[in-house]
């Protein structure tokens, strides 16, 4: 066997061939892959800036493969490989060319390396999208929001609080999570992003006073209403008291309908934590490693998911007849929080910390009934009094 022979049976081996040019760190602009090209350095000049230096300054291209390339196949597999069905001359699925595969990686890098890094591709009728190897399996992230569908439609639209003799979701994966197992399955997920607010914490809520309403701003008017006045929220049941606050004046205003063009007079209280609470922050930031750091793919799919996650428990309801039905999944995660969940300190959790879904970077505290009365109080978060305010005021002091 010629050694020409040899090289083309390991590039058909690994996926890819070989590179004799250099790249330095400069070149790359993926976190992870600029820190192997550092940290690999052996020539004294890059091929793609032209810079040169007389000590090391650029690593073999090879690097850049030994990673993109295991990604590439960890993710996506030759067709057949993958079990892809195929009739009347076509695959059940598409292969993607190793271009699309790049985009969907977010690869962008100087068209001179990026042009190199496909042309290392030794496939050249492309790959199908495959976990594990196989056209019909799916990524852990994926699994977990398709569970998470599957929970949210199941509460929604079949039972609400008994779920021992539900049928398992349709895809019928080997990763997919029984719904009666869902909620202690997403408390794991969730223990990390348990946090302490200190005592003195300042949150805001607010009020509109409409037309024909007659009512002073005092702690009785400004705090949750009384439980047959409560109406379904995002994250409690109707005749539940929660406490819906804001971490700014202006957050509270928006939630409330507030913009621009309201006349009517607005309020908004403050109140201040007396004790320290512990709470869930699902805006608490996440790590998401590099897509091409296969040694933290799982820490990845994790983050892929806490993400897709928060952003389905805060998208904008559209108000209609029916929007109580949206908040049904995010009320029944709220009440397992709230009765079910401990902290590894073995104390109850108090409350949650969710974006916005009106006012952008804003954040919201919603702190659940305290324990000793359901209906009785929130756990210290006391009212520190009220002013009455426009939004034009609100946006330049909050």
């Amino acid at each position: 066997m010629g050694r020409m022979t040899e090289e083309w049976l390991e590039d058909q081996d690994c996926g890819w061939r070989k590179s004799d040019k250099h790249v330095c760190p400069r070149c790359v602009d993926d976190d992870y892959l600029r820190k192997l090209v550092r940290d690999d350095l052996s020539a004294c000049a890059c091929d793609y800036c032209g810079r040169r230096s007389r000590s090391p300054i650029a690593a073999s291209v090879n690097v850049l493969l030994e990673a993109i390339y295991p990604t590439v196949n960890a993710y996506f597999n030759e067709p057949n490989d993958a079990g892809v069905p195929f009739d009347e001359g076509e695959y059940f699925v598409e292969p993607w060319s190793i271009e699309e595969i790049f985009e969907s990686f977010c690869l962008e890098e100087r068209p001179e390396l990026l042009q190199d890094l496909v042309y290392a591709d030794a496939y050249d009728d492309g790959r199908a999208p495959a976990a594990d190897g196989h056209w019909a399996s799916s990524h852990e992230h994926d699994l977990m929001m398709g569970s998470w569908q599957h929970f949210a439609h199941t509460v929604k639209h079949e039972t609400r609080f008994h779920f021992a003799n539900m049928p398992p979701s349709e895809s019928g994966e080997p990763g997919d999570i029984n719904i009666c197992n869902w909620l202690p399955t997403l408390a794991k997920q969730l223990r990390p992003m348990v946090v302490t607010l200190p005592v003195g914490t300042e949150v805001f809520r607010a009020r509109v006073r409409w037309p024909k309403e007659h009512w002073s701003p005092t702690a009785d008017q400004l705090t949750a209403p009384p439980p047959a006045k409560m109406k379904a929220g995002r994250m409690n049941p109707a005749g539940i008291r929660y406490l819906y606050t804001a971490f700014d004046r202006l957050t509270a205003m928006r939630e409330v309908g507030v913009d621009r063009s309201t006349v009517d007079p607005v309020y908004v209280a403050s109140f201040n934590l007396t004790r320290p609470l512990q709470v869930v922050d699902l805006t608490k930031a996440v790590r998401l490693p590099s897509v091409f750091d296969l040694a933290q793919k799982g820490r990845r799919e994790r983050a892929l998911f806490h993400y897709g996650f928060v952003r389905e428990v805060s998208k904008r309801v559209v108000k209609d007849d029916l929007e109580h039905l949206s908040y049904v999944p995010t009320q029944v995660v709220c009440e397992y929080l709230a009765q079910v969940f401990n902290t590894t300190s073995g104390e109850r959790l108090v409350g949650l910390i969710y974006p916005s879904s009106v006012h952008k970077g804003g954040r919201n505290l919603v702190v659940f009934p305290s324990q000793e009365g359901l209906n009785e109080g929130f756990h210290g978060a006391t009212f520190n009094g009220a002013t009455r305010r426009r939004l034009k005021r609100a946006a330049a002091t909050a």
